[in-house]
């Protein structure tokens, strides 16, 4: 069971990785008038090649049950890359409005890449006017597309960025670590130290102020000499 999973998974989601100059598959429809062609194929020299930049002319089906209508909006969607990145419906050619029409001047498709494989796929129609008398199309032949085609290589920053990020955390935290135990030092040094009263000499609190030394001496020196001391 498995196993025959992994091989509808393998069917579903395919990987396609390309070379440099390889044809990318390329599927046409076009709508117009209320009918709408299915996809078709488009020749070989009419599809974008991988990084490779180009300006190609395309010729769009029309449906056989109907003729071309100034009056009505011709529209065309594109798929590549075995229909994985769509490109929905741009009009090729707007109805005439205060006598002037609209028709599309070329379409400029963007392809986003890394390394063998197409990331994304940008679009953005440029257009001219005409006016309502100048013909852009006849009936019977749809009107020609010119498609510039651009490639955009991506470059992924986020492995770098994460990890610039782990090494600025992890020193920060050292850092801190560092200031920490210094801290602790400093406290524990001076904790060991006392600051006694009247005179008294640093460190233990044992000592003798000069006072205490001076009447010490003067008590010795008058038992020695007189046998007692006057302060006795």
């Amino acid at each position: 069971m498995f196993f025959k999973l992994l091989y509808i998974s393998l069917l579903v989601s395919p990987v396609y990785p390309y070379r440099r100059g390889d044809a990318i598959s390329t599927l046409v429809r076009t709508q117009h008038n209320g009918w709408r062609t299915p996809w078709t194929e488009v020749s070989r020299s009419e599809m974008p090649q991988f990084r490779e930049d180009s300006v190609l002319r395309l010729q769009p089906p029309i449906h056989p049950e109907t003729a071309l209508e100034p009056s009505e909006p011709f529209k065309i969607s594109l798929s590549y890359s075995d229909s994985i990145f769509v490109v929905p419906w741009v009009a090729t050619l707007h109805p005439a409005e205060d006598g002037i029409q609209s028709s599309l001047n070329y379409l400029k498709v963007s392809l986003f890449f890394s390394g063998t494989d197409i990331l994304q796929v940008k679009w953005k129609g440029k257009y001219k006017n005409k006016k309502e008398g100048d013909t852009l199309f006849n009936r019977t032949k749809s009107p020609e597309v010119m498609i510039q085609y651009e490639w955009i290589e991506v470059v992924e920053h986020d492995v770098e960025a994460g990890l610039i990020i782990m090494f600025s955390i992890s020193l920060l935290a050292a850092f801190g670590a560092l200031f920490t135990l210094c801290s602790r030092e400093t406290i524990t040094t001076t904790s060991k130290l006392t600051y006694p009263s009247n005179g008294a000499t640093i460190g233990g609190g044992g000592g003798m102020t000069k006072a205490e030394k001076l009447s010490r001496s003067k008590k010795e020196y008058q038992k020695r000499a007189f046998g007692k001391s006057m302060y006795d």
